[in-house]
């Protein structure tokens, strides 16, 4: 069985939606994806590890995170 086929947007139609609606999207070769929301508690978390992340203890490698 074939996938179902969507009709793609074009940036302009993608931009006229996004702009109206009231959660964000991302855009992606003609699809357009919810994004999942975010909130002050999460930032702040995502931060303030950031910050530490790279810091390493004497003797291991330096570490980074991605969020």
């Amino acid at each position: 069985m074939a996938a179902q086929q969507f009709p793609t947007l074009t940036p302009q139609q993608y931009l006229e939606v996004e702009r109206a609606a009231d959660f964000k999207s991302e855009f992606y070769g003609g699809e357009m994806f919810a994004m999942s929301g975010g909130s002050l508690p999460h930032s702040l978390i995502a931060t303030n590890f950031g910050a530490e992340g790279p810091l390493s203890r004497a003797g291991e490698r330096p570490s980074g995170a991605c969020n």
